[in-house]
């Protein structure tokens, strides 16, 4: 059998798509292990996982919008994230001895310290934003997103994108979803990735009406401040609908209200993810 380290930030949506794939490769007797932050990391996926600690610090929030949105998103969260993880990623690598590595696109240490171990390593792509270029009509954005990776100390010797595994890109999304798109052969569009969760919070299930039709409504975990003023209101709007809130949160929620119309969840209420 073989050996999978899985490296992803410490983001719900992230977490609990590599968990999924994770959770298939060990029933079928593969040795899995993780590297990030342990508290994290054990909150959503339980204590029965193998984890090499890189630590944590605290980052910065997803509050801005549009071009904003994505100099913050790279400046205030990924390289940064990147940097600070890489050696204990590296570390982890070296002790494990991984035959692939599994790197979530936004966890960019995970592909350099595979690349500098000579590890074959395959992308995991939790949403469809980055497979299709979305700033490919702006090339001044993508050349910028670059040469931050770049001078950050990220880029890759034989200069593959850290983003881009050349051996495997795992896409948990659809081409309904990602449209028209010329993919390369070593693109892999499989869908959701749903898995069991060993921290998974109740939920009244039994509250949803069969007979009637579900909206289900996410944003990421970084864009708490973009959303705080977002559910109320979208939820506010749909008096007629019955609508689950969900948003991605790594802890774990106290039961959600029930009300007569609508199924939300409050500010406290952090749904499952």
């Amino acid at each position: 059998m073989s050996r999978f380290l899985f490296v992803a930030p410490p983001l719900a949506g992230h977490v609990y798509a590599a968990g999924a794939v994770a959770g298939v490769l060990a029933r079928r007797g593969h040795e899995v292990a993780w590297a990030g932050p342990e508290s994290a990391l054990r909150r959503m996926l339980g204590d029965g996982v193998t984890v090499f600690s890189t630590g944590m610090r605290p980052y910065r929030g997803q509050r801005d919008r549009g071009l904003r949105a994505a100099r913050s998103l790279w400046e205030g969260f990924v390289l940064p994230y990147a940097r600070f993880t890489l050696p204990a990623v590296e570390k982890a690598i070296a002790e494990f001895a991984p035959d692939v590595v599994a790197v979530d696109q936004h966890a960019l240490a995970g592909a350099v310290a595979a690349h500098r171990h000579g590890v074959r390593w395959a992308s995991l792509a939790p949403q469809s934003m980055e497979l299709t270029r979305p700033f490919r009509s702006l090339p001044e954005v993508e050349r910028w997103i670059e040469r931050r990776i770049a001078n950050a100390g990220l880029s890759i010797g034989d200069g593959a994108d850290p983003r881009f595994s050349p051996h495997l890109v795992l896409a948990f999304t659809s081409p309904a979803l990602t449209g028209p798109y010329d993919f390369p052969a070593h693109y892999a569009l499989v869908g959701p990735a749903l898995g069991d969760r060993a921290t998974a919070p109740d939920f009244p299930w039994d509250a949803l009406d069969p007979a009637r039709r579900s909206v289900l409504v996410t944003m990421g975990t970084l864009a708490e401040d973009v959303a705080r003023d977002f559910f109320p209101g979208w939820s506010a709007r749909c008096g007629c609908w019955r609508v689950a809130c969900r948003r991605s949160w790594p802890r774990r929620p106290p039961r959600c209200r029930i009300r007569r119309r609508a199924l939300s969840c409050c500010r406290r209420c952090r749904c499952w993810s």
